[in-house]
């Protein structure tokens, strides 16, 4: 009991401390957050090159993401990012995630085939944030074939991608409305190409997400405060469906899930 007490308190103490510097989006200090606490188990620190290292990372994630996703590319800022960003491992993280985006799968086929992709581009992503922190580089960690993990990377890497897959599910059920009416592959257009009802579908979901979290509790203990977070997730999708009612979905919703595109 009061080992697990001591993990809570010092995930806090993670928490606490990357909130006070006040830097970048929700989804960075949540990711920052997790690695320092990450680092901490592992008896290393996260040093203020590796902060802003990872959030560049972030945010460049996130513009790739929005360039498949919408067609849309902040080139500008792109190059700004990718100007500043110095790590050895961006370039074959960023071939590797073009290589999946571009061959992601279309809404229609076999679920497992979407859910393969969804996988594929969180474990690159996760390494690559992995290797932006000094945690580990990516090229050890990511199999180049089939661009998911090496069987020798260290257990907690497992169990955080489970953690975060947990949260992937959680995310395409906030955004469904976006990636149903733009036929993007997700969890929600996997399974709804099932011809399930969206009940079922949010069902379906759930079920996979209770999945993932089960692994990541089988395979790490020390990171029993990230998987309760991912739990506590859980009840986000019915939050922010509250929010819409009151007509005020930006309250919590990103701008694209706000706006269901």
């Amino acid at each position: 009991m009061w080992e697990s007490a001591g993990r809570y308190l010092m995930a806090a103490d993670c928490a606490l401390g990357t909130l006070r510097k006040k830097r970048g989006t929700k989804f960075r200090v949540a990711c920052e957050a997790a690695l320092t606490y990450v680092a901490r188990q592992q008896e290393q620190a996260i040093d203020p090159v590796e902060e802003d290292s990872l959030g560049d990372i972030l945010a460049l994630g996130i513009i790739a993401n929005n360039h498949y996703d919408l067609g849309e590319l902040a080139a500008g800022t792109y190059r700004q990012l990718r100007r500043r960003t110095s790590l050895p491992d961006y370039r074959q993280y960023f071939a590797n995630l073009r290589m999946v985006e571009r061959n992601r799968p279309d809404p229609g086929v076999a679920a497992y085939q979407i859910i393969k992709y969804r996988e594929q581009v969180n474990a690159i992503s996760l390494a690559m944030s992995v290797s932006a922190v000094g945690l580990g580089h990516y090229e050890e960690i990511v199999d180049p074939e089939t661009f998911m993990f090496n069987p020798d990377v260290p257990r907690w890497i497992r169990g955080l991608f489970f953690s975060v897959m947990a949260l992937q599910v959680v995310d395409d059920q906030v955004g469904w409305r976006g990636d149903s009416s733009q036929n993007r592959p997700s969890f929600y257009t996997a399974f709804k190409s099932d011809g399930l009802t969206h009940e079922q579908i949010m069902a379906r979901m759930n079920q996979l997400k209770t999945n993932y979290l089960a692994k990541a509790k089988q395979i790490s203990v020390d990171l029993e405060p990230i998987i309760f977070v991912s739990q506590l997730s859980g009840f986000l999708p019915q939050v922010i469906e509250l929010t819409r009612k009151l007509r005020a979905p930006g309250l919590i919703a990103s701008h694209r899930d706000a706006k269901g595109i």
